[in-house]
């Protein structure tokens, strides 16, 4: 709906934080180090296999295809959002 009705939507609030311990939180942090763009695709495939295998059960490919073009919305940054649920 935020996507569709911009002026509708003041804030986007998400319930159900992660409860994490120190280790588990600092294995995330490093996992989403940002990824920098090469000629080689590096950022798209690991952005890719990410999303590959964390799907859930059910999840299609267009979903998965979905996701993916959603994190490339984000652009240089799109893991200050998976930084930024862990910190």
């Amino acid at each position: 709906m935020a996507m569709q009705q911009p002026a509708r939507v003041g804030a986007i609030v998400f319930i159900s934080a992660a409860i994490l311990t120190d280790d588990e939180r600092n294995t995330f942090i490093d996992y989403f180090q940002p990824l920098p763009l090469d000629q080689e695709g590096t950022r798209f495939k690991t952005m890719w296999n990410r999303i590959f295998e964390f799907r859930g059960p059910g999840a299609t490919l267009e979903m998965l295809s979905t996701s993916f073009m959603m994190n490339l919305l984000g652009g240089e940054t799109y893991e200050w959002e998976y930084q930024a649920a862990f910190v």
